[in-house]
């Protein structure tokens, strides 16, 4: 269930950001902001964001 969740909340924020912008991205405090947000849920979930080199990310559970 909590991989779901997970896999729900990062699927929601892909469809409201473009993931291939990222310079841009970081100067949008109000993106950064969510991201944050969606960061600290998934800790919550004992999940997290593995942010890779090419700019493709995964939702991984902490073993």
């Amino acid at each position: 269930m909590e991989r779901t969740k997970a896999s729900d909340i990062v699927l929601g924020l892909q469809r409201e950001i473009n993931w291939g912008h990222l310079d841009q991205m970081k100067s949008n405090q109000a993106v950064m902001q969510k991201l944050d947000n969606v960061t600290e849920e998934l800790r919550a979930m004992k999940c997290s964001i593995e942010y890779l080199h090419d700019g493709v990310r995964t939702v991984q559970e902490k073993k």
